[in-house]
This record gives structure tokens, C-alpha cells and sequence, in this order.
């Protein structure tokens, strides 16, 4: 008999089986009562399963995603004298089930399981998982909620090995209702239902998958595509042609048709228009018969002429100015309501008026031309502050300008043209050197007159205005 003098097997747990080996000197059996599978009952999110799950069923329930790890699978041999086991030999399983609206994610340490990184089971799914020594497998697989994978019920690739044990499985089979391998046989045609419409308006249907809708109207007829979500999703699709004479204006709801918001089919055009279940795009289309042309004319305003109008064949159409009275403008009407503008005589309405500007008085005034051809100030001088300087800035040749000065009530002040740091000279009338007497008188008033003409400003005046 072998000797088991260092082993002490683990305590039955549910229905739980006790592996002993030999060491050549005889043979030994043992049994463990398995009345039961026991339960063991996961509510959180994550769970790593035990030695002590063998044989026993761990459900999870909970409403989010559950992680659960399995550790690696091993396959360490029971040996005399030798206390520690491998806790996931060869032969260990245990029952998993999902009771939750959450998703549990099995996800093996190194190992794989059914030959997968992870395994994943959706509400009321569950399955055995058996160890092989090196990963699992599952010994059976229970799905009682396809509708929860989704359309379809079934979530990424199933291999045809394992809805199948029979030899008829292969790549050129296909599983048919009666739950039987069968290899395809006689001859395939394909052919593409119609949907022909005759109103001047229609909504394209999920149901119009893979078919030719057709219009035909004399009038314009309005389509509208909806939101390529949904049952519109990526790889919907559809052909459509316009029979009728009318113009087919295809418009979808918030998405795109091929980059544009319409897509416009003239007669005996047509073209195939597929999802990817964003916006919508053109797979193909025709353009078909092209129409005939017997005339083009070009209208043009009356400040244009046109030359080679109409064009019954071929030719070209050229656009020149017309010519024009001398002495006009190009503007609006003169007054009353806006007009399109022609061409017509100058109006006094038409020049700008330039009011006077006031200027603010100190020990250096500016006066701030604005680029403008035509400026106009006056300047009343506090006699408190004695002599300023006036400075001209941002003028422009061919400027001109009126100055009012005015003393106040007790007079004596003075005025100097200054050059503002340089950026132009002055020169006065009758040799006045660059400087002007202004009254001194209380009250007194002189008007100032200057032009510019790009470096030098010209000035006059008039004293004493009474």
C-alpha cells in the first residue's frame, strides 16, 4: 500500500471528488458522498474564484458589469509525501451562471478559457468550466436570453464546431432548421424586389433593404430618407430610379447623402444609396439619358451689354461694361426708397457734409485729421494758459482745413502751428515765416485756412472778424 502518512484531503464541499495516486506498490481508491451542488452566491462586481468552487455553482448577480477572475489552470501530480496539491488540475470545474442585468466578464490568469482570452455571459446564461491542466473549457453552455445580445441574439463569432459535434460541420456547410449540417446544392438566382411609387411624395421604409424603388411622376416628386441609425444602420440599402419626367428630390433627416443634403435624380437616372449608419452614401449612379438644349440666352444688367446671345448650337456669350454719359456716377436714387443703383448725374446729397469739430484747448492742441480730405474746427483759447502749439495728425495729400479761433472774454492768449514732432512743415501767407499774429482782443475772432500737400502744410487767415 502507498503511504498517505503527510496527505490530509481538503473536507467534501458539495458534490466534490478526491483524486489520490500511487507509488507502484499497489492501487487505491477513495469516495467522497456528493449529495448536493452548493451554492455559492455572488452580489458584487468582482469575484476571483477558489479552490473551494469545485464542484459547486457560483452565480453573480448584480445590475452592473461583474469581473470575474479564474486563476490559472494547473497540473501538478499528487505524489507521496507531497502536502501541497495543484488547485486547478486537470478535472477541476465548476458551474457558473449570470442572474444579473449586468455582464460577466470570466477572464482566465494566463490561461484561456474555450479558447478565448475572456468569456463573457449575458442575463440567465451560464456554463461548466473545466480544467484541462494548461486552460478551460467549457463542458456545456446554457442561453436562455439571446434577445439580450442584441439583434440577432448572439454577440461576435460562433465557430461551427461547437454548435455542432457531428463531422458534417465545415466551411462549406451551413446549419439548417432541422438542426443538421447540410451542404448547399441545385442553382441560386438572386433577384431584387421592386417598389414602384407614382405619387410626388414617398418615405423610404426599413423594409426597402436591398430593393429598386422606382418614381414615376410629371411632376417634381419630394423622398424622404430617414436618420441612417437605427434600422438604417450601416449596410442599409437601397437602389431608386426616376421613370417619370418629374425631377426626384431625395432629402434625409438630419443625415447627409453623399456629403450633400439632397440628392436630385432627373429622368432616367438612378442610383444605389447605402448607410454607414451615420450619414448616407453613393455606391453608384447613372446619369441617364441626357436632354436636348435649342436655346440659351443671357440677361444681363443695364450697365452691362451681352454679345453672342442666343446660342442656338455653339458659341459664347461675352459680357463687356456698357458705355456711359460723360459726368455720371454709379449710385442709388437721389432720394425716396433704396433702388438698384444706375448711372447718373452727381447730386449735391451725394457729398458728405463736414461739420465743424471742437477742439480741446491746452498748452498742445490736436487736431486729429482722420485721413479725410475735408476737415473743419474751431478753437476757443482760455487766456489762463497763455501760448499753445496746434498740431495737425493723420493727414493726407491734397487735405484741406477751416480753423475758428476764438479769444474768450479776456483775451491775450496766443497760437503757434507746430509741426507735430516733424512730420510736416508750415508756411504762411505773405511771408509769414510759419507763424500767424492772431487778435489778442477780448472775445476776438480769426479763421485759419491750410492745405496739404504731402510735406508741407500752406496756410492763411483772416484777423479780427467783427
Amino acid at each position: 500500500m502507498s503511504n498517505y502518512s503527510n496527505f490530509s484531503p481538503p473536507p467534501p464541499i458539495g458534490r466534490q471528488a478526491v483524486r489520490f495516486a500511487t507509488d507502484g506498490t499497489g492501487d487505491v481508491s477513495a469516495s467522497v458522498p456528493m449529495p448536493y451542488e452548493a451554492v455559492n452566491p455572488q452580489t458584487g462586481t468582482s469575484y476571483t474564484i477558489a479552490t473551494t468552487d469545485l464542484a459547486g455553482l457560483v452565480t453573480l448577480n448584480n445590475a452592473s458589469a461583474v469581473a470575474v477572475t479564474l486563476p490559472q489552470a494547473t497540473n501538478n501530480a499528487l505524489l507521496p509525501n507531497v502536502t501541497t496539491n495543484g488547485d486547478f488540475d486537470p478535472g477541476w470545474w465548476c458551474d457558473v451562471y449570470n442572474l444579473g442585468a449586468g455582464t460577466v466578464t470570466i477572464t482566465p490568469t494566463t490561461s484561456t478559457i474555450f479558447g478565448a482570452s475572456s468569456l463573457a455571459l449575458l442575463t440567465n446564461q451560464g456554463c461548466r468550466i473545466v480544467s484541462d491542466g494548461t486552460n478551460y473549457q467549457i463542458a456545456d453552455l446554457s442561453v436562455t436570453n439571446l434577445a439580450g445580445a442584441g439583434p440577432g441574439g448572439v454577440v461576435g463569432n460562433l465557430g461551427v464546431s461547437h454548435l455542432n459535434s457531428g463531422t458534417s460541420a465545415s466551411g462549406t456547410t451551413f446549419w439548417r432548421g432541422d438542426a443538421t449540417w447540410a451542404t448547399p446544392s441545385g442553382t441560386f438566382t438572386a433577384s431584387e424586389l421592386v417598389n414602384a411609387q407614382t405619387g410626388t411624395t414617398y418615405t423610404v421604409v426599413a423594409g426597402d433593404n436591398s430593393k429598386l424603388i422606382t418614381f414615376s411622376n410629371g411632376s417634381a416628386v419630394a423622398v424622404t430618407l430617414p436618420q441612417a441609425t437605427g434600422s438604417f444602420a450601416a449596410g442599409w440599402y437601397t437602389d431608386v430610379s426616376n421613370l417619370g419626367a418629374g425631377t426626384v428630390t431625395i432629402t434625409p433627416t438630419t443625415s447627409t447623402i453623399n456629403g450633400t443634403s439632397t440628392l436630385v435624380l432627373t429622368t432616367s437616372q438612378s442610383a444605389r444609396i447605402v448607410s454607414d449608419g451615420t450619414n448616407y452614401q453613393l455606391a453608384n449612379s447613372s446619369t441617364g439619358t441626357s436632354g436636348t438644349v435649342t436655346s440659351v440666352a443671357l440677361t444681363v444688367p443695364g450697365e452691362f451689354s451681352v454679345s453672342g446671345s442666343p446660342i442656338t448650337s455653339s458659341g459664347t456669350l461675352a459680357v463687356t461694361k456698357a458705355t456711359q454719359s460723360a459726368n455720371t456716377v454709379f449710385a442709388g436714387p437721389t432720394s425716396g426708397s433704396a433702388a438698384a443703383p444706375t448711372f447718373r448725374a452727381i447730386d449735391k446729397a451725394d457729398i458728405p457734409v463736414q461739420s465743424y469739430a471742437t477742439l480741446t484747448d491746452g498748452a498742445t492742441v490736436t487736431w486729429n485729421c482722420n485721413s479725410v480730405w475735408v476737415n473743419n474746427a474751431t478753437l476757443t483759447m482760455v487766456h489762463t494758459t497763455g501760448s499753445r502749439t496746434i498740431n495737425l495728425t493723420n493727414l493726407v495729400n491734397g487735405a484741406t482745413g477751416t480753423l475758428i479761433v476764438k479769444q474768450d472774454s479776456t483775451g491775450g492768449a496766443a497760437l503757434v502751428l507746430g509741426t507735430n514732432s516733424g512730420a510736416y512743415t508750415n508756411k504762411v501767407i505773405n511771408a509769414g515765416g510759419g507763424a500767424v499774429t492772431i487778435t489778442s482782443a477780448a472775445s476776438a475772432v480769426d479763421i485759419l485756412a491750410w492745405t496739404y500737400d504731402g510735406s508741407v502744410a500752406y496756410w492763411t487767415y483772416g484777423p479780427n472778424y467783427t
